[in-house]
Parts: C-alpha cells; sequence; structure tokens
C-alpha cells in the first residue's frame, strides 16, 4: 500500500473513533440530563403528594377540632386554641408534635412589682385581665392556668416582660372566649332537645301537635339556632 494511503486511512480511522468518542458522549449528556429531568420531576412528584397530604391533614384537623383563633409564646411554651374548644400546648421548637386537648377552662394571674423612681414597689395582682401598663423593668410572677380533659398545665414565667403579660392577656382572653361561645351554641340545641323530649311524651300526638313542633325546629333552624344535620336528626326523632 502506498505510503500516502496508508496516512489518510489511518486519518480517517481517527476522525472516524473520535466521532465515536462525540457521540458516546452526546449521548452520555443526554442520559444524565434525562435522568436529571426525571429526578426533578420525581421530587416535584413527591413535593406535591406532600403538599395534597398536608392540606388533606390540616382540612381534617380543622373539621375535628376547629380553626386556629390564636397562637401565643409564653415563656418557652407556645399555646394554641381552637374555635371548636380545643388546645394544644407544646414546646416553642416542638409544635409539630402538641397533641390536641378539650379546653375546659382558662385563667392568667400575676404578682408583678413595678420599681418607681423613688424605689418604691407596686404591687399588683390580675386574674384575666392583667396589667398591661407595666414595663420590662419588672419582678415578680406570671401564670397562665389552663385545664384541660387530659390534664392542668400551669405556664409560670418569672420576671415577666410586657409582651410576655400581654401574650397571657390575650390567650385567656380567647380561650374564655371560645368557651362562652360553645356555652351559648349548646344553649338552642338543649332547647330544642328538651322541647323534643317533651313532644314525644305526648302520648297520642295528634298532627297539630306534631306540625306545632316541626314548625319550632323549622324556625330554629331557620334562625341559625341548629345547623342542618341537627336539624334533620330531631325531626327523625319527632316522627318516629
Amino acid at each position: 500500500m502506498p505510503f500516502g494511503r496508508k496516512n489518510e486511512d489511518e486519518d480517517l480511522l481517527k476522525v472516524q473513533e473520535r466521532a465515536e468518542r462525540d457521540r458516546l458522549k452526546s449521548e452520555a449528556k443526554e442520559r444524565k440530563s434525562a435522568e436529571r429531568v426525571e429526578k426533578a420531576k420525581q421530587k416535584a412528584s413527591e413535593a406535591e403528594a406532600r403538599e395534597v397530604a398536608e392540606r388533606l391533614r390540616k382540612q381534617r384537623e380543622i373539621e375535628q377540632y376547629g380553626r386556629l383563633v390564636i397562637e401565643q409564646d409564653c415563656g418557652t411554651k407556645c399555646v394554641r386554641i381552637y374555635d371548636k374548644g380545643f388546645v394544644r400546648v407544646s414546646g416553642i421548637f416542638l409544635k409539630d408534635r402538641a397533641i390536641f386537648e378539650r379546653l375546659n377552662a382558662i385563667s392568667s394571674s400575676a404578682e408583678v412589682a413595678k420599681k418607681t423612681g423613688l424605689g418604691r414597689t407596686l404591687m399588683a395582682g390580675v386574674t384575666l385581665g392583667v396589667n398591661l401598663t407595666t414595663t420590662s423593668n419588672q419582678r415578680g410572677d406570671l401564670y397562665l392556668t389552663i385545664s384541660t380533659d387530659r390534664e392542668t398545665h400551669l405556664i409560670h414565667i418569672s420576671p415577666p416582660t410586657e409582651r410576655d403579660i400581654k401574650a397571657m392577656h390575650k390567650l385567656a382572653t380567647a380561650g374564655q372566649g371560645v368557651l362562652d361561645m360553645l356555652e351559648r351554641s349548646r344553649i338552642p340545641i338543649a332547647r330544642a332537645e328538651s322541647s323534643l323530649e317533651v313532644a314525644q311524651a305526648s302520648v297520642p300526638m295528634n298532627q297539630n301537635s306534631l306540625a306545632d313542633e316541626l314548625m319550632k325546629l323549622v324556625a330554629l333552624r331557620d334562625a341559625g339556632e341548629l345547623t342542618e344535620e341537627e336539624f334533620l336528626s330531631m325531626k327523625r326523632r319527632l316522627i318516629s
């Protein structure tokens, strides 16, 4: 084989080898790119699934325990109160581990000493309406007592800051407001159930008295004092 032809063949072989290497590199890059895209899609899918699961969890919590009314940090504790009468008490850094407890009672009290310019001491003992005019120059003790269906939580801060006093005041006021609201909502239901029991005790019940009791239930429902579910339940009991 002529020397020039041999060199041409070698050059052609080198070009082909280089092209093959480039092709393999290109395919490897494409595979890596496709893998990155697939991983990104998988992560996005997992993140979306976690987001959906979190939304469902929060929705279930709202249906069972109510919506969050207030959340306050008190010392090393975090207190959250919900509008269906539940409370969660936890450490500030362990909020997600707190369990839901049925709120039975809540109150705040303080024994706070404030120094005056003359060195005198002003003492304040307050329940539910703690003194909000005090400053950070405080001495004494601040308490928040939360009674639930599981236990009694006693949060003690000493010495309290103005922020601590305001936080406890807000919690006590909001918690008592929720309890009062729930108590008011129970009154129409108890009244309707009592009326239903009286009506059922009337034997035999004529059509006029049955119609009257049904009209009373309708009036309570239309006034918003009975939910549709409560209305239907009492209606079934009445006509059974």
